[in-house]
């Protein structure tokens, strides 16, 4: 895309990040806090029980435009294309079963 970008001036394009449920789950699996201290009467070495760590849709579309930020950030700090012709879309959240977190670069 940056080839493509730095051949064709005139180009612009959309930059959209999007997220999916196995996103969400990566996100509970590393917000899920590690208990340091041991509660009173629970035996050395034993991990207390930690209940998960609910991520909202709201956390999860910000995943979906740091994604986003990144790709736009990569293309003008490394490929030298213009910031202003990179707009940052709507983020979104596939939910189909086959569904893929990445990012879409749009025409």
């Amino acid at each position: 895309m940056a080839g493509i970008l730095a051949n064709r001036p005139e180009l612009n394009i959309k930059v959209c990040g999007v997220v999916n449920e196995s996103d969400r789950a990566t996100l509970a699996i590393k917000a899920t806090a590690t208990v340091v201290d041991r509660p009173a009467g629970q035996p050395p070495g034993a991990q207390p029980p930690v209940a998960p760590v609910r991520i909202s849709d709201e956390q999860l579309l910000d995943l979906a435009t740091r994604r986003a930020a990144a790709v736009i950030d990569y293309l003008v700090s490394k490929h030298s294309i213009s910031a202003s012709r990179l707009a940052a879309c709507q983020p979104s959240i596939d939910s189909t079963p086959a569904g893929k977190g990445r990012v879409d670069l749009l025409i």
